[in-house]
């Protein structure tokens, strides 16, 4: 496990078909969906199973400081505009 360089929260690497490294959240909510039905069942995770459940979301979707696209969120200012801070 290593943890997000952006908000701190741990996160699992994994590899894509492709060969790419993309992070993953092992803590995030996971349902298993039935279409029979439409039940969404929350699959259970406890402190023992972080990082080792067969599913997880991309930590791209889940990243509070990362936007859609993978960049880094911007502080924002007075008037709600992204601040540049360097």
């Amino acid at each position: 496990m290593s943890l997000c360089d952006f908000c701190g929260i741990r996160i699992v690497w994994g590899t894509t078909p492709d060969g790419k490294r993309i992070p993953l959240d092992p803590r995030a909510p996971v349902y298993r969906f039935d279409r029979t039905n439409d039940t969404a069942l929350l699959i259970p995770l406890s402190d023992e199973d972080e990082g080792t459940r067969p599913y997880m979301v991309s930590h791209f979707s889940t990243c509070s400081k990362v936007t859609r696209k993978g960049q880094a969120k911007l502080p924002l200012g007075p008037g709600g505009q992204p601040v540049k801070t360097s």
